[in-house]
Order: C-alpha cells, then structure tokens, then sequence
C-alpha cells in the first residue's frame, strides 16, 4: 500500500479499511487492526501458499489489551492443566472462572497447513465466529478462534 496515513485489519479475509486517526485496537470482524506502512510485508507472507516448513502461532488476546504468544508445534492441545493433565498450551493463568475443558481444542498440522479441532464435549470453538462442531477446520493467517465464548486468539503464519 502506498498510502501510509491508513491502517488495515490484519486478517486477510477482511482488510477493512480505517483511517490513521482511528484509535480502535481491533477490526470489527475482531483482527488487530495494523498500520500500513508494518503490514506490506505481512500480506505478501499471508498470501502465500502454505509451504511444508511452513511455521504458525497463536496470539492470546487479553483483557487488558496485551498479548500472549504461542508457537504452535505440529500437534498442539490447548486446555486448561491439572494433576492429570498438562496441555501443550495451558490456559490456566487466563481464565479465571471462564469455563474452558483440560482437552478443549487441538490444533495440527497436516497437508500443508493447520486444522483446528473442538475436543471439548461441553464448551465451544468458534472459528471466525463459526462454530466448530465434529469436523476439523482449516486454519488461514488472520483466522479468530474464540474458546468458550471468552478466550480470543488470532491464528498466524510466521
């Protein structure tokens, strides 16, 4: 983009539009909204086809504005720990009293690209405010996943 007095929403679906005065964080469809001049070469890695090294994160949205990332492995089960159970991204330190399953998603990668799978049998995945129910689901750069009606992350390839 040639025009560095705009910034865009960082998920390739949407790239909405809003001008350099606006002090929103975030798009409407829920993406971090990015300024122009930081996003040339973000798109041009979004767009590309994914590749066998290809290597993802996951960026927790918190309450407070901040962030928390994780780099995501080829299987990663995100949840919450206890005595039995430790998660290869543990959501314990961020929930409070959000009801979030010791297994609730399982992200992985296959054929190219990341699939994201609800494995909680009592608490929702939301991709793109899509539920997901029985069948894993493709992951792009940009997706939103939203764990149990409260837990925000933005999906990204690196």
């Amino acid at each position: 983009m040639a025009n560095l007095n705009v910034r865009i929403c960082s998920r390739p679906q949407c790239k909405k539009i809003y001008t350099k005065d606006t002090r929103d964080k975030y798009c409407a469809c829920g993406a971090l909204i990015i300024e122009s001049n930081q996003s040339n070469d973000q798109n041009t890695r979004d767009r590309k086809p994914a590749a066998k090294s290809m290597k993802a994160q996951l960026v927790l949205l918190l309450d407070d504005d901040s962030e928390k990332i994780f780099a995501l492995s080829d299987r990663c089960v995100i949840g919450v720990s206890s005595e039995s159970n430790t998660p290869d991204i543990d959501l314990r330190p961020y929930v409070g009293e959000t009801k979030v399953s010791k297994k609730h998603a399982l992200i992985y990668k296959d054929r190219g690209g990341y699939f994201i799978k609800n494995t909680s049998k009592n608490h929702s995945v939301h991709l793109n405010e899509k539920a997901i129910v029985n069948e894993p689901v493709k992951l792009q750069s940009g997706d939103m996943i939203v764990l149990s009606k409260a837990i925000v992350f933005q999906f990204e390839e690196v």
